[in-house]
């Protein structure tokens, strides 16, 4: 049987998430001692987090087999199976796990994500609730509990659970991301995009979280859009009228300028500091947007130059690129239609 010091220095490294190094502490003691049930489900959970599923596994296999009545192993196996679609393999797994430890909320919450992944989201919502009411203060429990609501649509349960995520640990980096999910689909962007700028900042590392802030980056820039194109008209009918003056298009570009710094202002108003590196990160995920924002700069640049020279040969560069963003907007349409199917 593994040292008991040594299971405690990796738990340890588990929770503080250095997962190579508890592998390697794990794979030495299983050199000593390759049947040992409480290394192998360890070394199952290490291989789960890090998504090498299939060598989890049969880890997990291994730590089931050293020991049956482990909850722990029956627990990671579950979850294993359940990321590989073995999802009635996976439900009577984690039911084992559940039925040895019935009062154990981690367990009861692994049970719980194992019924919402094979479908089974009534029966999941109730093991989430059960969950809950064993260990109130657990933050695993009232995630799941949010994340099942989520998938259902109901979206205010949802929010009430990650924001109870977050009374409980203001840094919880996930939950933030999540509440943050659950405004973008409720139509609040700003709101959303305040929320994933902290959760990025809490963690860079967060799944998922570069794609929404380039999604709620598209909703918001939305505006920006529209903006642009109810501004073309009176700017196109001023530089296509016969021979307009110095005069006429430096004025079409001071107002333009004025009116696009207003506008880029509001669109990222009241962002906290360090916002940019989460942006610029959502930007590289996205081509569409990127383009997006980079026509509009160059518009922008076109209408300064025009405030400066008022040169008629300069205006005449807004209309392509007003072009250029339509496309842009229409392929953007296509791509995500097709990503829908």
């Amino acid at each position: 049987m593994a040292d008991p010091s040594a299971i405690e220095r990796i738990d340890n490294l588990r929770v503080i998430g250095r997962s190579s190094d508890a592998e390697r502490m794990i794979r030495t003691a299983l050199a000593e001692e390759p049947q040992d049930g409480q290394l192998l489900w360890r070394l199952a959970a290490v291989l789960l987090n890090s998504k090498r599923y299939d060598e989890g596994l049969a880890a997990a296999q291994a730590a089931v087999a050293a020991d049956p009545s482990d909850p722990n192993a029956h627990r990671v196996l579950g979850l294993l199976l359940a990321e590989t679609g073995a999802g009635s393999q996976a439900v009577h797994a984690a039911y084992t796990a559940v039925t040895l430890a019935p009062h154990h909320a981690h367990t009861v919450v692994a049970y719980s994500y194992v019924l919402s992944r094979a479908n089974r989201y009534e029966e999941a919502a109730e093991v989430a609730r059960r969950a809950v009411e064993l260990a109130p203060h657990d933050t695993d429990a009232h995630t799941q509990v949010g994340d099942i609501a989520m998938h259902t649509g109901d979206h205010e349960a949802a929010r009430r659970a990650y924001e109870e995520v977050l009374r409980l640990d203001p840094e919880h980096a996930a939950a933030r991301r999540a509440l943050a999910g659950v405004d973008h689909v409720s139509r609040r962007q700003r709101k959303a995009l305040h929320g994933l700028v902290a959760a990025g900042r809490m963690d860079p590392n967060l799944e998922d979280l570069l794609p929404l802030v380039a999604a709620v980056l598209w909703q918001l820039n939305w505006q920006m859009r529209i903006g642009y194109f109810v501004a073309l008209f009176p700017v196109r009918s001023v530089i296509t009228k016969g021979h307009p003056g110095p005069s006429e298009i430096r004025t079409v570009g001071v107002v333009m300028v004025v009116l696009a710094v207003a506008a880029v202002w509001w669109h990222f108003r009241g962002l906290p500091r360090g916002s940019a590196t989460v942006l610029r990160a959502a930007l590289r995920q996205d081509r569409f947007l990127t383009l997006t924002y980079l026509v509009m700069a160059l518009t922008l640049v076109v209408y300064a130059v025009m405030a400066v020279t008022g040169w008629a040969a300069v205006a005449a560069l807004i209309v392509p690129l007003a072009v250029v963003l339509g496309l842009l907007i229409i392929g953007k349409a296509i791509g995500d239609a097709i990503k829908g199917r």
